[in-house]
């Protein structure tokens, strides 16, 4: 069987990719390309994303309350402890200041082309 790190790790490039590709495949972002529809595209993924977050951060804290407190910790709810702590991260570090980034750049990219 995989390690917890490697599946932890799956199931939370899975969470951020999934809304991604969903939301590219239904705007029809590469066909042909836009740089705009693109960054809608991410844009639409994140409220999905969040609402995956405030799921996963209640699930942690229902989990640390009932199941560690008892010490009755298993392989899954490390896993899905892991997991939550992940998406968390690499959500408020590194995906959402990358969308606040990517939002700018294209605001200007319409703007520089406007004039």
């Amino acid at each position: 069987m995989t390690g917890k790190y490697e599946i932890t790790i799956a199931l939370t490039v899975l969470s951020f990719g999934l809304p991604v590709l969903y939301f590219i495949l239904t705007r029809k972002a590469f066909t042909p390309f836009s740089f705009r529809q693109l960054t809608k595209c991410f844009n639409f993924a994140l409220i999905i994303q969040l609402v995956l977050a405030g799921l996963f951060l209640a699930l942690m804290g229902f989990m640390d309350k009932k199941i560690y407190a008892d010490g009755q910790s298993t392989d899954l709810t490390d896993i899905l402890m892991d997991t939550g702590m992940t998406y968390t991260i690499v959500g408020a570090f590194f995906y959402i200041p990358g969308l606040i980034l990517l939002n700018i750049v294209s605001f200007l990219n319409t703007r520089l082309r406007t004039k």
